[in-house]
């Protein structure tokens, strides 16, 4: 949710406004309200994702034991299973069929949620090839990636040489 949606929604909420004029989902209305209540939204765990890793591949593991690959490839196959399962949603809210968009929308949320707890599994139960956790994974790739400027450079975003150069976000 961009940060000029997330003010309007805000200020449409302190002013008794319908949400259905943002085309904001009852979730985000509910999360910015929280936000600008300064109470945590309904669900929220606030903990960190390389706390919650382990935890989600424990689980994993008791549930479905340890792979005999070298990848831990059923968390990678639950990853490809829910971005189907997000796509069809898109595809049937956009096609205005096999159910409402409210039901679709709540259905791509779900698969959005999954996505992320199986790419928890994934990292975690892959951390000794990885050999960092999730969260400074995810820094260093976002250092890298709000770097480039699409609009300015089409061919490269910026990057020399369309070159990956990856960086110790902390530095």
């Amino acid at each position: 949710m961009n940060e000029d949606l997330v003010n309007k929604v805000a200020r449409a909420i302190q002013e008794g406004q319908n949400m259905s004029t943002f085309h904001a989902h009852p979730a985000q209305a509910e999360y910015v309200l929280a936000i600008i209540s300064e109470e945590k939204p309904v669900g929220s765990n606030k903990v960190k994702l390389s706390d919650m890793q382990k935890e989600i591949y424990n689980w994993s593991t008791h549930n479905f034991g340890r792979p005999q690959i070298r990848f831990h490839v059923n968390s990678f196959l639950g990853v490809v299973e829910e971005v189907g399962e997000l796509a069809h949603c898109i595809l049937k809210a956009s096609q205005g069929i096999r159910g409402s968009f409210s039901e679709h929308v709540d259905k791509a949320a779900d698969a959005i949620g999954d996505i992320i707890v199986y790419l928890l599994d994934f990292t975690e139960g892959n951390k000794d090839i990885f050999k960092v956790d999730v969260d400074y994974i995810l820094a260093r790739v976002w250092a890298r990636v709000k770097q480039r400027d699409w609009t300015t450079d089409s061919s490269k975003g910026g990057e020399a040489d369309g070159e990956r150069v990856l960086e110790d976000p902390s530095v």
